[in-house]
């Protein structure tokens, strides 16, 4: 006939066997969650918000990855629930009446470890749900873009230059750094650009618009702000391009190149444009 003491450890066992699973299936749902999201992310095209280009491709591999182990972990799992290997384990720890055991202190102990499993498991969820509600779905705000680019001064008064041939330049980070050397100054002066990026008229002044484009080198958090200038030829063109296009809008930009210091003393990228047909919407460039 069995014990009383035999029937309690037998259900604490069991108890114990039915946390453990629980906690691992969990687990796997979980892995498989962060799996599944990431490719979802990947396909949807919403890693563009918070990733550069090169780092999008591992976040793919890596949720293949992820599915990948919860479901040989889940395999294994199942095959583990449908034997007897728990309870042979197990089998030894029954105790005759009188026999004293440490069991139960070990037991509770066990029982809040699995506890803190549940709530680890909870906040592994946050970045899932967020997913779900279709976070992230855009960019940093205006009021956040504004602050981190700061107040912009006009350029003032200065003189146009030549045109000359050479071949387009397309490259917005080429041309903003071109602007710190005096050769590629003297290079690129006068030549053809057509840029991509986001406008906002500058304060103050008739004819100019700053033109930036955010450079993403690994996250969204070490974003770098690239800039150069557009510079119209009349006031009333400028008020045309700023009704048709609102600050922040993406622009394609084709202009003539020069470099004018401001009030800084550094050298900033010009493009000159003379007529509106040199500034035309384009879609956003992530």
């Amino acid at each position: 006939m069995e014990t009383a003491t035999e029937t309690h450890a037998g259900h604490d066992h069991a108890s114990e066997a039915r946390d453990y699973y629980i906690e691992q299936l969990l687990s796997v749902f979980i892995s498989a969650a962060f799996g599944v999201t990431g490719v979802l992310m990947y396909q949807f095209d919403m890693l563009k918000f918070i990733l550069a280009e090169p780092f999008r491709m591992p976040v793919l591999i890596g949720g293949f990855g992820l599915i990948g182990l919860a479901l040989f972990r889940g395999v294994a799992l199942w095959f583990a629930v449908g034997g007897d290997h728990f309870h042979d384990h197990h089998a030894g720890h029954n105790h005759a009446p009188g026999e004293e055991c440490d069991h139960p202190q070990e037991e509770e102990h066990e029982a809040h470890a699995h506890g803190g499993a549940y709530w680890r498991i909870v906040v592994l969820m946050f970045p899932i749900l967020l997913f779900v509600m279709g976070v992230p779905n855009g960019t940093f705000s205006e009021d956040w873009i504004n602050k981190r680019l700061g107040a912009e001064e006009s350029l003032g008064a200065f003189g146009d230059v030549a045109e000359k041939g050479g071949e387009n330049v397309y490259d917005f980070p080429g041309l903003s750094m071109a602007a710190n050397s005096a050769e590629k100054r003297e290079a690129l002066t006068g030549t053809k650009a057509t840029i991509k990026g986001q406008l906002r008229r500058i304060p103050g002044s008739s004819n100019e618009f700053g033109l930036f484009f955010l450079k993403i080198t690994c996250c969204a958090t070490d974003m770098v702000p690239l800039r150069a200038r557009v510079v119209v030829s009349s006031a009333s063109l400028a008020d045309a391009i700023a009704s048709k296009f609102k600050d922040h809008s993406w622009v394609e930009v084709t202009g003539t190149l020069q470099f004018v210091k401001d009030t800084t003393g550094q050298y900033v990228t010009v493009l000159r444009v003379k007529d509106n047909g040199g500034i035309t919407a384009t879609a956003p460039q992530y």
